[in-house]
């Protein structure tokens, strides 16, 4: 009943907006036809969990979390790749969690999961990278030598990143794109203010990176693999 009644709903309200690419297709039946469909969504649920629980209840883990995090000012490998599966505390990872199980799954879904998981990388591990390489260019020279400083050491860690290169790859998948950016890129000019921490931009490049990849030719178009039953409405 609920497959059904989604489905109608989605035809009626969403499907009008929505190119091929972006299938509908019912959640998993169980927990075997997850793993054939979701497994990068699966896997990558699982390892923040586990490090979550590792960071949170080990002095390990802990120290493992501090090498994981991003800082502008002094770049490692352990933060450029721990910084997306990290998290600072039980509220960061639940939000994030939720985010990612609920985007990540529908692209994954709708648009295999080699492309989920390029779309994802964007936000998990460029976005961090790339956003201190644009404000090393456009910041100094503008900030005073204290507030510069403070730029180099501001920290980061989380999923929310890949949460919005994942949504910025959905709003490729509507004729609209702007009904999804839209408030996307106004919570996150909106959390770089409200934090008044510069590299909390990571946010917006992440958005417009996913976007620019939905654009690249060849990403989107060779998902046309629609239900007919939606095509034909």
């Amino acid at each position: 009943m609920f497959a059904v009644t989604s489905r109608n709903l989605y035809l009626r309200k969403v499907r009008p907006y929505v190119r091929n690419d972006l299938r509908f297709l019912p959640w998993p039946n169980g927990a075997g036809e997850a793993l054939r469909r979701l497994p990068w969504t699966i896997a990558f649920l699982g390892l923040i969990t586990a490090l979550q629980l590792y960071a949170e209840w080990t002095p390990q883990g802990a120290v493992l979390r501090d090498l994981g995090t991003f800082r502008p000012g002094q770049f490692s490998w352990g933060g450029f790749l721990g910084a997306a599966v990290f998290h600072a505390s039980w509220g960061h990872f639940l939000a994030n969690f939720l985010g990612v199980a609920l985007v990540l799954a529908w692209v994954e879904m709708s648009l295999g999961t080699l492309r989920a998981w390029v779309a994802g990388a964007v936000g998990f591990w460029l976005a961090n990278p790339l956003t201190a390489w644009v404000l090393g260019f456009l910041l100094p020279g503008r900030l005073s030598e204290t507030d510069w400083q403070r730029y180099l050491a501001e920290a980061d860690n989380g999923a929310s990143n890949g949460i919005y290169s994942l949504v910025g790859v959905l709003a490729g998948c509507l004729f609209r794109p702007g009904t999804l950016v839209g408030p996307f890129l106004f919570n996150g000019l909106f959390y770089a203010l409200l934090t008044r921490e510069w590299l909390a931009t990571q946010h917006v490049l992440a958005l417009l990176g996913g976007l620019a990849l939905a654009a690249l030719p060849g990403f989107l178009s060779k998902n046309q693999m629609v239900l007919q039953s939606i095509t034909k409405r």
